[in-house]
């Protein structure tokens, strides 16, 4: 697998490469798979990979969100209940294990989850029966369990609040979501992408980000990871008004605490998430602009297999750009 969008998962970064690799191998070995990361990195994107990629893919995939719901709500919701048995049960419902037969169970912010229900998903992970609440009647069932967290469970079982037995029960294999900041590649890729989507559904025309803007972008810390750049993209799409190139001054009231006009952002002259040779490249071209690969050849001495990858991904990431011209490839620093 390689660049490219994967089950709504786009990606050309190294770490995520080698994360959907991983995700192909686990997909076919209905293992149960434990996914860290934190809020905003898409691990519900990566569950719904693993089983869209799995046998179990014409089954349902049933979410429940460990951090909503009270204990009692929550082992009503996984376990069912018979009429009756209990103040305002007025009928017997079938819980989302019984629904989830056959196919995937999601435990979404798994290390929230109570004690008690805790003891109560361990017993279910143990023993792979149901027993609704009220009834005298156990069930088999056949689930796979994905589950994710935002937090540290092995700390979380020094504090006493997660179960040790359980954690081993649930890490069949553990799965971590890069942060945004260690997959900065993936940025243009994911505006690319989300341009498309918030166009269509919002009836804009948006082609493109400004080159400044993208820089500004590159070197955010976005604390809140993909989910808050989609939603920055979001904005600026809705606040386009029919501009197709959103510009610095088009963010003002997306980011109203940051001086957009700075000469630090607007000239985007640093670059700290690069690795020294793509610094180096970009140096080379503020100060020429307009250049092709033997340009640069001559002044950094290196391969020019070597320059042609990093300008390669340079291009990728929407820093320089390129074009054709009588059989030439020229390259652009704006």
């Amino acid at each position: 697998m390689g660049r490219g969008d994967h089950f709504g998962i786009v990606f050309q970064s190294a770490p995520m490469k080698r994360l959907m690799e991983l995700l192909k191998i686990l997909s076919g070995k209905d293992i149960r798979v434990l996914i860290q990361g934190e809020r905003g990195t898409g691990k519900e994107l990566i569950a719904r990979a693993i089983h869209k990629m799995s046998d179990r893919k014409d089954k349902p995939l049933t979410t429940l969100n460990c951090a909503v719901l009270s204990r009692d709500l929550l082992i009503s919701e996984l376990f069912g209940h018979v009429k009756g048995s209990f103040t305002g049960a007025t009928y017997t419902r079938a819980g989302i294990l019984m629904s989830a037969d056959g196919g995937t169970l999601f435990l979404d912010e798994v290390g929230d989850l109570s004690l008690e229900a805790q003891a109560a998903i361990l017993r279910f992970l143990q023993e792979g029966e149901v027993r609704p609440i009220g009834s005298l009647q156990t069930l088999k069932v056949n689930v796979r369990v994905i589950s994710a967290t935002n937090k540290d469970l092995r700390d979380e079982i020094k504090k006493g609040n997660f179960r040790e037995d359980l954690y081993d029960r649930l890490n069949g294999f553990t799965l971590k979501v890069p942060p945004l900041r260690d997959r900065r590649e993936d940025i243009p890729l994911l505006i690319k992408h989300f341009i498309e989507k918030y166009n269509q559904r919002y009836g804009e025309n948006v082609k493109r980000f400004d080159r400044k803007v993208i820089s500004l972008f590159m070197n955010y810390p976005w604390y809140g990871n993909v989910r808050e750049l989609e939603n920055v993209v979001s904005r600026a799409v809705i606040l386009s008004q029919g501009n197709s190139v959103i510009q610095l001054k088009d963010l003002k009231d997306i980011f109203p605490e940051m001086d957009l006009e700075a000469e630090d952002i607007k000239d985007a002259s640093d670059f700290p998430h690069l690795d020294p040779m793509k610094e180096a490249i970009l140096g080379i071209a503020r100060n020429i602009r307009i250049f092709k690969m033997q340009d640069l050849h001559s002044k950094l001495n290196i391969p020019e297999r070597t320059i042609r990858y990093h300008l390669n991904r340079l291009v990728k990431m929407g820093l320089i750009k390129s074009y054709q011209r009588n059989r030439n490839r020229y390259y652009i620093f704006e």
